[in-house]
């Protein structure tokens, strides 16, 4: 079972990554921090939601600007889909491009 975990985190890793900064994300914004409430206000709202979670972040912002500005009902929904399906598609490129170098390598 424990190999089992460690080989979809290593072959999920994007995935993996984009769940953990999600969790982080979702509990923060459920404990209301605000940006000027100190340092972990800053760190969360200039570092982890636009740094680290841009998979989510950034399809978040184009559909609030597609909306000049207005949030509609499911965005933040559409705005994960799309995170994951970039999350998805990065671990699929990564997983490609290990291979080709493994066969590379392997036919020096």
């Amino acid at each position: 079972m424990k190999n089992r975990i460690f080989k979809f985190i290593k072959r999920r890793f994007c995935v993996f990554f984009g769940t953990i900064v999600l969790a982080i994300i979702l509990i923060g914004s459920l404990s209301d921090i605000q940006y000027d409430s100190g340092v972990l206000g800053l760190l969360f709202h200039f570092f982890i939601v636009p740094v680290l979670g841009f998979p989510f972040y950034l399809p978040n912002e184009i559909l609030f600007n597609f909306n000049d500005g207005h949030s509609f009902p499911g965005q933040f929904y559409i705005a994960i889909l799309i995170g994951y399906v970039f999350l998805f598609l990065s671990d699929f490129l990564i997983l490609k491009i290990c291979k080709k170098v493994k066969q590379k390598w392997n036919g020096l």
